[in-house]
């Protein structure tokens, strides 16, 4: 009994495949990202993020209106910010506390009372070397304004999550991307207030367009040498006719687990950490049907980004819009999977370029179901766990579905004589 495969639209008796390289080896180079007057201006904004601090972490939540938000909690925000310090080399948290307001526009985000009281809290205790305000971003007048009265630096989700990256970012590409994303925080920051705010750097405003426009040519250039990589992938999917199954999912919920779990391959390391994976990366699989596929390892999802680091993420789930399949990996066994799950999904409908019947490709996986479980549960879900396995058979069966149906390609089993031609 042989097993082949056909393509409706042409038959294909044999495929020679060409695997892809992994992930683009181009190392970054030092030249490219010296620059001693954007460093001076980066340090006045980020306060020098690569010494590490012991943050005091405030959660702030709306309790009313249409700030007011929805699927998640409070302290499982905190728990998630308190992640972000944690992920971070020489980082530490040793306090935390959820602050409700009435609006997070006020000149100092909080009221009169509650400023007094963590102005105490951080003067008395030593330890506190730097405040973690968990809001997509501060204004340059807030962050002066609570530094003053905290007298430490003040940090927001911005501040925090590029700084992750950097810690994380190996090639060349993912490099450019976090140098890339950094600057629209900081031309906002400084250039929108520079009237009333004096820039810690001492440079006047066109001194400053003008920094910030060269570094972000020079950087913009680097990054088209670049994207090779990234039509090599395109080249690919149209050429060598290999399916290409893209996993994605809200950060640290088991995407390189499920796909070392598929693959095999035994030199990938999965890591309990947040945007462990920054670049886009490459691994070969085989179906039941023995059909060669490229499972496509992403960045993970996270919400409450600044527009100029989810752009920049964004900007490296291109290829999901020619996937053959889409495996949205969720953590089963988090107490927020609602919000991380509906993250995700407004995400990939956000994506360019998106064919008609792209959530027809989607296959949403609740990994970890080895672990205790959320009260919450999705009819279309398949619950399976890469630690031990379970249901993963199943799940390639699922994967395999969707892709002969993207590809419009077919199983078909042929019966022949043990020791004839057709065996030969």
């Amino acid at each position: 009994m042989i097993k082949s495969f056909v393509s409706l639209s042409r038959c294909i008796s044999r495929v020679s495949y060409r695997f892809v390289p992994r992930a683009l080896s181009t190392e970054a180079t030092d030249e490219i990202f010296d620059d001693k007057n954007y460093d001076s201006i980066a340090k006045s904004v980020l306060h020098g993020t690569t010494t590490g601090h012991d943050l005091l972490v405030l959660q702030p939540y709306v309790k009313w209106g249409p700030q007011k938000k929805i699927n998640t909690k409070a302290d499982l925000e905190l728990e998630e910010a308190t992640a972000l310090v944690s992920t971070l080399a020489s980082w530490s948290v040793v306090g935390q506390m959820v602050v409700p307001l009435e609006s997070i526009e006020k000149k100092k985000v909080f009221g009169k009372g509650k400023l007094e009281e963590l102005k105490q809290l951080v003067r008395k205790n030593k330890k506190i070397n730097g405040v973690f305000i968990s809001l997509k971003y501060l204004t340059l007048s807030q962050k002066r304004e609570l530094e003053t009265l905290f007298r430490v630096p003040v940090f927001d989700r911005f501040t925090i999550v590029i700084q992750i990256f950097k810690e994380n970012a190996v090639t060349k590409h993912a490099k450019l991307q976090v140098a890339l994303a950094e600057l629209p925080y900081i031309r906002n920051l400084l250039l929108s207030e520079t009237s009333n705010v004096q820039l810690g750097s001492g440079m006047s405003p066109e001194a400053l367009r003008c920094t910030l426009h060269a570094r972000e040519t020079k950087l913009k250039e680097e990054m088209k040498k670049c994207q090779i990589y990234h039509h090599t992938l395109e080249k690919n999917k149209q050429q060598r006719k290999i399916p290409l199954v893209a996993v994605v999912g809200y950060t640290n919920a088991g995407k390189t687990s499920i796909i070392k779990a598929l693959t095999g391959e035994k030199k990938l390391q999965p890591k309990n950490s947040l945007f462990a994976t920054l670049d886009v990366t490459l691994h070969q699989g085989l179906l039941p049907s023995r059909l060669k596929v490229l499972y496509i390892d992403t960045v993970g999802f996270m919400s409450d980004l600044p527009e100029s680091l989810l752009e920049c993420f964004v900007a490296t789930l291109d290829h999901v819009a020619y996937a053959d399949a889409i495996l949205h990996i969720c953590d089963g066994s988090h107490p927020d999977l609602v919000r991380q799950r509906d993250h995700v999904f407004k995400t990939l409908q956000g994506l360019r370029n998106l064919p008609p019947n792209f959530l027809d490709r989607v296959v949403t996986v609740r990994n970890k179901c080895d672990k205790p479980q959320t009260d919450v549960t999705f009819e279309d879900d398949l619950p399976v766990s890469a630690t031990n396995g379970t249901r993963l058979a199943f799940l390639q069966k699922i994967i395999e579905s969707v892709v002969m149906q993207t590809t419009n390609r077919k199983v078909m089993v042929f019966k022949v004589p043990m020791g004839g031609e057709e065996a030969q």
